[in-house]
């Protein structure tokens, strides 16, 4: 599945395209298994923390998302 897929990019390191993913899942579906994919994706984003450039990005789409 997708999000198989997403959480393996992440343990190998890509977390960019892990995050790309989550997204996709989350665009299609907000509630995703009860919310993992969202939680999967902020604990991502905190890994990558506040001084990656991308942060600000991943953060603006979630929200544009969500909301």
């Amino acid at each position: 599945s997708a999000f198989a897929n997403s959480i393996r990019l992440a343990g190998k390191g890509n977390i960019l395209s892990s995050l790309d993913g989550l997204l996709d899942i989350i665009r299609q579906n907000k509630r995703y298994r009860g919310g993992l994919a969202q939680k999967v994706f902020i604990a991502l984003l905190e890994l990558l923390g506040e001084e990656d450039l991308h942060t600000p990005e991943y953060r603006k789409e979630l929200a544009s998302i969500l909301f």
